[in-house]
């Protein structure tokens, strides 16, 4: 009898090393990792994304646009503090060739700094930033988004590859690739799942209605409450014809991401490739609301446009305390973004 039982424990045991039963399901790996990204105390990140635009017809006018934008590089760093949700950063923009580069700040604050201005920009003050980068709102908000995302995960979209090492931050990292890749349908549902679930949100709606009345009053001056209200409204009103407008004038051509998770299911390093096509005329006319007496011009023909984005961005210092250099605001050196509109440039 003894022997029957070993020989069955050890026929389960071989069964089970050939199924490689000790490896865990890339979707749930991926789930454990996003979790982890959540939680995560500190980190810092570097990416790298380029961008190609192609027209279906080309006009001078067009053709300068496409000659600018067309393989237009944005490259930078974060340091972040996800505890306080402090963070410093630059974002370099190189237009083949004309670059610019932008500075990120959140101490108490969020602030900018821009070659077009030589002072500081507050795009939040104090107590704005402290309801904007509120962590126990994101936190909550981001593990929501995730569970919206997985759900349309599965074991044909999302694959596990062999194990490779990667450089990153002077430091040889073994890694897992994970690869998903959504369809033109299960992304556009992803999309629509999520603007729904933000609209249905009383955090994310108060968020966006106090950035709302800061970014209008900065053009046309101050709004009372039940003005941005009434605008809110209508613009939410109008998500069915923006629905409409991104299944008739959007074709998703390509969406493949890859996750590059470590032994601890961290990650360490993502890739995206991202390529869709824009019928901007389709675009136009479907958002149109249907009781809009409003036709196009016959003799306007607006091109399709091809995007394309390609990049990668590397995560390290991870859970790694770091001291983040924040500089210190005041009247002197800093405006208001509705300050910022008459400045001269720098």
């Amino acid at each position: 009898m003894k022997k029957k039982i070993i020989a069955i424990v050890l026929s389960l045991m071989l069964v089970l090393s050939i199924t490689g039963c000790g490896k865990k399901d890339p979707i749930e790996r991926l789930k454990t990792s996003f979790e982890k990204s959540m939680a995560m105390e500190s980190a810092s990140q570097s990416f790298d994304m380029d961008v190609f635009i192609d027209f279906s017809e080309v006009t001078p006018e067009m053709e300068m646009v496409k000659n600018m934008l067309n393989g237009m590089k944005i490259t930078g760093t974060m340091d972040m503090n996800q505890k306080d949700m402090s963070f410093a950063g630059k974002m370099k923009f190189d237009l083949n060739g004309m670059a610019y580069e932008m500075e990120l700040y959140r101490g108490e604050e969020y602030f900018i700094k821009t070659p077009f201005s030589p002072k500081y920009v507050i795009i939040s003050d104090k107590e704005e930033a402290a309801q904007l980068f509120d962590t126990e709102f994101i936190t909550g908000f981001g593990k929501d988004m995730n569970d919206l995302i997985f759900s349309k995960l599965n074991d044909k979209n999302t694959i596990a590859k062999e194990e490779i090492t990667i450089e990153q931050n002077g430091e040889s990292v073994k890694v897992t690739p994970i690869s998903v890749t959504l369809t033109e349908e299960e992304a556009k549902a992803v999309f629509k799942e999520i603007m729904e679930f933000m609209l249905n949100s009383p955090e994310f709606t108060n968020q966006m209605k106090s950035n709302m009345k800061k970014e209008i009053e900065a053009l046309e001056g101050e709004k009372t409450e039940e003005e941005i209200d009434e605008i809110y409204n209508t613009a939410v009103a109008e998500m069915d014809n923006v629905f409409k407008a991104i299944n008739e004038g959007i074709s998703l051509k390509k969406m493949d991401f890859t996750y590059y998770l470590d032994k601890k299911d961290d990650i360490r390093k993502s890739d995206i490739d991202y390529l869709m096509d824009m019928d901007m005329q389709k675009l136009v006319q479907a958002s149109m609301a249907e009781n809009e007496d409003v036709e196009m011009p016959a003799e306007m023909n607006i091109p399709v446009i091809s995007i394309q984005l390609k990049g990668t961005s590397d995560i390290y210092n991870i859970n790694k305390l770091q001291e983040i250099v924040i500089p210190e605001i005041n009247e002197e050196n800093s405006v208001g973004i509705e300050g910022m509109m008459g400045m001269p440039v720098q």
